[in-house]
């Protein structure tokens, strides 16, 4: 049985190996010595024990934390221990600093959830990868706009947010979100002149993205893809120039050096997908967020529904059915998401006993409100249902019952104040309840 101590030792071997180890582009000093394995093995002889570096070598990583290259500069930044404190959340600090000497805090990207936290994400390891990436644009001296794309209801906003807890950027005016569309034009980023209580008078209001560029907040623009050829001109000439030109205030030279700028895009897996990311502009850095795998959405869903844990295959392989076949009845019908997934699973009873025959019809009734009910026409509906039918062990019978016949029973109870329809049940209010809510 290993020690506290000596698991600790063996978890970072394990993080050197995967993480450090598995950089394979090589990063030449002058001298022709390959700096990135220097860098490894150094941090890997820290992690054995050693807390202290000589003054020499730290002053040199201090110089290398500001290498062009992200995987020099991340290696360097974890040696001097310089992660700014509001992304320490980012990280794990395992040991106390020394009374003498340099401290080198060991850090370690968290790749899963960690049971002692109330966070309510989870990070899989591919995100967690990307997370770290990302982190490492954001500490960068240099103003690196990020565009992370994906289809929709992958998780593109939640992983932004996510991105901006570890930094304590939680709400407004520290993070500023901005739902893009084409009628979001560059006056209302920038500002404009608003009338006041005196007639004929004038003054100016800075917009949200002149407030973030001179106040050092972060603005995060939903759909980028949705924004007019104006807006995205406007931040062309941002990320080229590094300046901007405010109408009614002025040219800003100089951004605040917290200021930053992230982005999402939404993609539909088709030819076009590269027309739309060429469209955005080459300027920004661009991550992409995937659909979950099977075996990540079974990993999701033992960490979010334990209840489940018995389910998971069966859930997941109805989903990915369901996904497929509402593809193949064309673009009128709506794509399915990790949301709807998500959905199905907050809806299934926790008490549920799933060695009973009732409670495959309530799994099968759950399903079918959320993936074939909105489907275009009643034949697709009928074909989708028994294949749903099918996985779940329903009779042909039941799912033409449900499909054609089945009629949810509405009821009212006035003593209890409880209305019923099909499966749900909700408290009904008052009317004095129902003022003081509006009031």
């Amino acid at each position: 049985m290993l020690t506290s101590h000596r698991k600790q030792k063996a978890l970072w071997a394990e993080v050197v190996d995967e993480e450090l180890g598995a950089c394979v582009k090589k990063k030449m000093r002058p001298d022709g010595t390959d700096l990135l394995t220097d860098l490894t093995q150094l941090l890997t002889k820290t992690l054995q024990g050693f807390e202290c570096i000589p003054s020499p070598k730290f002053q040199e990583l201090r110089e290398l934390a500001k290498h062009r290259d992200k995987d020099v500069r991340w290696l360097s930044l974890e040696l001097v221990g310089e992660v700014p404190e509001s992304a320490k959340i980012l990280f794990r600090e395992l040991k106390p600093a020394p009374k003498n000497g340099i401290h080198i805090r060991k850090l370690k990207i968290q790749s899963e959830l960690n049971p002692d936290s109330d966070s309510e994400y989870i990070l899989l390891p591919l995100h967690s990868k990307i997370m770290k990436e990302i982190a490492s644009d954001l500490i960068s001296v240099k103003l690196i706009p990020i565009c992370v794309y994906g289809p929709t209801g992958v998780g593109k906003s939640t992983f932004i947010k996510l991105i901006a807890s570890c930094f304590k950027r939680h709400k407004y005016p520290d993070i500023i979100y901005v739902q893009m569309s084409d009628q979001i034009d560059s006056r209302l980023l920038l500002g404009s002149y608003h009338s006041t209580d005196l007639p004929g008078q004038f003054v100016w209001k800075p917009g949200c993205l002149t407030k973030a560029v001179l106040n050092g907040h972060w603005i995060v623009l939903e759909d980028l893809d949705s924004a007019s050829a104006d807006v995205l001109t406007l931040f062309d000439g941002i990320i080229d120039s590094g300046s901007l030109s405010v109408p009614g205030y002025g040219e800003i030279r100089k951004f605040h050096e917290d200021f930053r700028i992230l982005s999402t895009c939404r993609t539909f897996g088709g030819s076009g997908d590269g027309r739309l990311l060429e469209k955005i502009g080459r300027q920004w850095k661009k991550y992409q967020l995937e659909s979950l795998s099977s075996l990540e959405m079974k990993i999701l869903l033992a960490s979010m529904f334990p209840n489940l844990k018995y389910l998971a295959e069966k859930l997941s392989t109805i989903f990915n059915v369901m996904e497929e076949a509402k593809l193949a009845f064309g673009s009128k019908n709506r794509l399915l998401s990790l949301r709807d997934f998500l959905k199905l699973c907050r809806r299934i009873p926790r008490n549920l006993d799933f060695t009973k025959p009732a409670s495959a019809v309530k799994i099968f009734q759950e399903c079918f409100d959320l993936f074939v009910a909105s489907l275009y026409d009643q034949s697709s509906r009928k074909q989708v249902a028994e294949k749903l039918g099918a996985h779940l062990n329903i009779l042909l019978s039941n799912v033409e019952y449900f499909c054609g016949a089945y009629k949810p029973v509405v009821s009212i109870d006035i003593n209890s104040r409880l209305f019923t329809a099909g499966r749900y049940t909700v408290q009904m209010m008052t009317h004095q309840q129902l003022q003081y809510q509006q009031t």
